[in-house]
């Protein structure tokens, strides 16, 4: 039997690292940094997902100090 694999719904507000990576065209890499310094790095057992509202507000606000 095959495992379902879990789709991120488009108003979702919590995605994996891949989905997050392609939402925000940035690198995975970027991702974790970004939300390590805004906490929405969130664990569900062994699985990571990243907050999707909270990481825009921090990029916006990162984009006006600029």
């Amino acid at each position: 039997m095959k495992k379902r694999m879990y789709k991120a719904d488009s108003d979702t507000n919590y995605l994996q690292l891949q989905d997050a990576v392609s939402f925000f065209n940035m690198s995975a890499s970027t991702i974790k940094k970004l939300a390590k310094e805004c906490d929405a790095k969130m664990k569900i057992g062994s699985i990571a997902r990243y907050r999707k509202d909270i990481l825009e507000d921090y990029i916006e606000s990162m984009q006006k100090r600029a």
